[in-house]
């Protein structure tokens, strides 16, 4: 109870200004969170001595979406501060030589723990205007891509005790089967955007059965597909909110 008081108490500035871009600004919170720590397992592998440059170019690209959106949302305290703890544990992170390497896991926790902060509160912030149902939908798809690419990251990371960021496998399938359905359907009722939603549909069958059998080995190519999937609805969306 005083934990759910105090978040309420930080969410305080942002209630009188929502909107419906403020809705989708804060869906692509949760979406980039989840992608900026999917690319840093990525990257930050203690197992890997030479890891693909692409998840460093992740993390740096999602980590400066997260600050631009964060002050569209009016600088907000209550989602700047586990914002910045990402942010610092992100450079103690990029500052160790691959000699400190075991160090990673213990930092990417700290890293999944700051993101699930945000997270409360991004997913608690209520906003005064009715959202567009297809900006709802495309939000919906993007949360949902990025969590599936998450837990793919987590069950091929050394991470000391991944349960409590990790879906388990009925979510997972849950998840899928939602994905696949959403596809459809927002496709189907919004045949204007056919073309647009059948490419990132495209992406996501192309990766999808690696991000469902997971392997144990991580893949910053699973990353690379799944980031621009997850911007593009996440783009579509803004432009339909505007």
């Amino acid at each position: 109870m005083r934990k759910t008081l105090l978040l309420l108490c930080l969410l305080n500035p942002l209630l009188a200004s929502g909107n419906a871009l403020d809705a989708q600004r804060l869906s692509e919170i949760d979406s980039r969170s989840k992608l900026l720590c999917a690319s840093a397992m990525a990257y930050f592998d203690p197992r890997e001595r030479e890891p693909d440059a692409r998840g460093l170019t992740s993390v740096y690209h999602n980590l400066m979406a997260l600050d631009t959106l964060a002050v569209q949302m009016g600088g907000s305290e209550s989602l700047h501060r586990p914002l910045q703890t990402m942010r610092t544990v992100f450079e103690t992170l990029e500052g160790l030589p691959r000699e400190d390497a075991a160090q990673f896991p213990l930092l990417v926790r700290q890293l999944l723990e700051a993101r699930d902060a945000l997270q409360q509160i991004a997913l608690a912030t209520p906003t005064n205007a009715p959202s567009d149902p297809l900006a709802e939908g495309l939000g919906a798809q993007s949360r949902a891509l990025a969590s599936l690419l998450l837990d793919y990251q987590l069950r091929g990371y050394p991470l000391p005790d991944p349960q409590p960021f990790a879906l388990s496998g009925e979510q997972v399938q849950h998840f899928d089967a939602e994905v696949s359905q959403r596809f459809e359907q927002l496709q189907a009722s919004y045949p204007q955007h056919t073309m647009a939603l059948g490419k990132i549909d495209n992406t996501y069958r192309f990766v999808r059965s690696q991000l469902l059998q997971g392997n144990g080995h991580l893949s910053g190519g699973a990353t690379f597909y799944l980031d621009r999937a997850i911007s593009d609805l996440d783009d579509l969306a803004a432009t339909i909110s505007e």
